[in-house]
């Protein structure tokens, strides 16, 4: 099972279930670039990087295909790219709170002021940040 984490967080978030399901099977749980415990990376950390990027490091572990993805929030962007990409890599898929790329599009419909009020959200928290991987994931 590898566990891919919200927006702007690491592994930890997933702490209390992986050490759990570890138990039972074979777990990966890994911060992506820039966060937690990881190396910096590139400056590019859009969703087909990160997904790639996870493609690279799956490959790279003595823990053969396929895999089960598990994702929060924003990670589930990242692992139904995977999914699409590396469809063999892939047994089963876990989206917890899942996030979508229409997401606000689509709540602007039933209330037409929730696209610039989050927006307006996202644009104070950036403002806030110092420039680097949690800034750039949250741009994205």
């Amino acid at each position: 099972m590898v566990f891919e984490a919200e927006l702007a967080d690491s592994l930890n978030v997933w702490l209390p279930i992986w050490r759990r399901i570890s138990e039972l099977t074979t777990v990966i749980a890994y911060s992506r670039a820039g966060f937690g415990q990881s190396e910096a990376g590139s400056s590019d950390h859009s969703v087909p990087h990160s997904a790639a990027d996870l493609h690279e490091l799956l490959h790279r572990l003595p823990v053969q295909p396929p895999y089960i993805l598990v994702a929060r929030s924003y990670g589930s962007l990242i692992a139904r790219l995977y999914t699409s990409l590396y469809p063999t890599d892939v047994a089963g898929i876990v989206l917890v709170d899942g996030t979508h790329e229409q997401q606000v599009q689509r709540y602007g419909t039933i209330d037409s002021t929730y696209p610039r009020e989050f927006r307006q959200y996202f644009d104070s928290m950036l403002a806030r940040l110092a420039p680097g991987a949690e800034a750039a994931e949250i741009r994205e």
